[in-house]
């Protein structure tokens, strides 16, 4: 049995391995290492492990720092993203202001009158 756990702990490596888990992999690589070492596993099964352990260390780590500078680079752009929508609101305000500054007094007057109107509207409405 204790054969079998040793060896379910690499299987469990390999699959984690092609799964893409790279350090739970990692992980489980250790252990089975570690547990083919203390339980005095058969020779040929620690020297398989052992060199499947030392042949998928550097290519782990690899995905690994890679993996993370893909997420350090997203979160990058999730931030430049997140400071242009800051941003957007507010030069969308100073265009509606600017465009409100540039309007003549008579077109102003007559929204204003009109605005007037609708609101006499609603007064006599709500006198009857």
């Amino acid at each position: 049995r204790v054969i079998t756990y040793g060896v379910a702990l690499f299987n469990l490596a390999v699959q984690l391995e092609f799964l893409g888990k790279w350090e739970q992999s990692m992980d489980s690589y250790d252990k089975a290492s570690t547990f083919a070492r203390f339980h005095n596993l058969p020779e040929q099964i620690r020297q398989t492990i052992k060199n499947a352990r030392t042949a998928a260390y550097p290519k782990l780590q690899r995905k690994i720092s890679k993996e993370k500078n893909i997420v350090h680079v997203r979160e990058q752009r999730e931030m430049a993203l997140t400071i242009s929508r800051a941003r957007t609101p507010m030069s969308k305000k100073r265009l509606q202001t600017a465009s409100k500054a540039k309007r003549s007094p008579s077109n102003i007057t007559v929204d204003i009158e009109a605005k007037l109107r609708q609101w006499s509207m609603y007064d006599k409405a709500s006198r009857k």
